[in-house]
């Protein structure tokens, strides 16, 4: 199972550089909802070494963003100097229809393929947790847990914040049909689920 996952995840970030795709996103945190209408964009920086997933809303509960142009210039078309102050730029821009208390820029879709990269995968724990059906396709349910310190995701101050959750994996292909994350910060729990 892990075989099958591993090689899909390796062909899926080679075949989709430059992915943009369309993001229907749906938040809730205490009582309050928000539906976010969106571009995905997969980039991989000039002199980076890793992909930054980039959430381009233009539209929040049915109302459209109006300056969802001028964003992706500034961000895309005026590259500066600063190749990492770019990125974070990238990221908090993604992060600013956010709702709830806990600052964040982890609940892209693609985030949680990062833990299947070879450099990060001895971080954590994996387990076959059985099989399921999901999304009409037979599943396997593979488990993680992040074992290593410091961990991948840290709080503002720069705290641990532990990762776990699972990967629904379709069993001939080895192609993620479901992916959630589950965190605890600052007595709040958080969970991000992706329908591929």
């Amino acid at each position: 199972a892990m075989a099958r996952l591993v090689d899909y995840v390796g062909v899926y970030e080679r075949q989709y550089s430059g992915l943009v795709a369309e993001e229907e996103y749906r938040q809730s945190s205490r009582g309050n909802n928000v539906r976010l209408r969106s571009d995905y964009l997969l980039v991989k920086p000039e002199k980076s070494p890793v992909w930054v997933s980039f959430r381009d809303v233009y539209e929040v509960d049915g109302v459209a963003i109006r300056d969802r142009d001028d964003r992706l210039r500034r961000l895309f078309l005026e590259p500066g100097e600063d190749v990492w102050g770019q990125v974070q730029s990238i990221q908090d821009e993604g992060a600013r229809y956010n709702l709830g208390i806990v600052e964040r820029n982890i609940n892209v879709p693609l985030f949680l393929l990062r833990f299947l990269q070879a450099e990060n995968r001895p971080r954590f724990s994996f387990r076959l947790a059985g099989k399921r059906k999901v999304a009409g396709v037979e599943a396997w349910r593979i488990e993680f847990e992040e074992r290593v310190f410091p961990t991948m995701i840290r709080d503002t101050q720069g705290k641990d914040v532990d990762a776990k959750g699972w990967f629904h994996v379709e069993e001939v292909t080895g192609a993620i049909v479901e992916a959630a994350l589950k965190i605890e910060e600052h007595g709040s729990t958080g969970e991000i689920l992706v329908s591929f």
